[in-house]
């Protein structure tokens, strides 16, 4: 029996993204193909999808914590006090918030180095957490665990 269809062999760029996502380069191929990473986009792109695999591959077994975790996840009181938890906090942090910025307003004698220190708090936070958000989302097409379910 011939295949009708056979698969095209891998170009060098496949067995080479292959090979170090396997770990199988020595030092100086693994450093090479890590430099050609940092200015070739699709070759990064390339390594992150054989890795995925790997994980995928390796993640692909049934295990007894999988199971317990699907349990639990399933059910309601577990996730009632998840979404619980996380509306408590959110209302919690957005309302201190909020209070700050009506007792700074309303309250004019209140020192303006302490309006200052307020304000840069939650600017800064914000900032924080918009920079980790955007460095999170650039990440994410190399991130090998993005398919692995739990």
């Amino acid at each position: 029996m011939t295949d009708q269809n056979p698969l095209p062999e891998p170009t060098e760029d496949e067995l080479l993204a292959m090979a170090y996502a396997d770990g199988e380069l020595n030092e100086e191929a693994r450093r090479e193909a890590a430099h050609r990473m940092t200015s070739d986009d699709a070759f990064a792109l390339r390594v992150a999808h054989y890795q995925r695999l790997d994980v995928t591959a390796r993640t692909a077994a049934i295990e007894p914590q999988d199971i317990a975790h699907a349990k639990l996840e399933a059910e309601p009181t577990q996730r009632a006090a998840l979404s619980l938890g996380w509306l408590t906090l959110t209302l919690g942090i957005v309302g201190s918030y909020a209070w700050l910025f009506y007792e700074m307003i309303r309250d004019p004698e209140m020192p303006i180095p302490l309006k200052v220190l307020t304000l840069s708090a939650v600017g800064g936070f914000l900032l924080l957490f918009l920079a980790v958000l955007r460095k999170r989302l650039r990440e994410l097409p190399y991130d090998p665990y993005t398919k692995v379910q739990r």
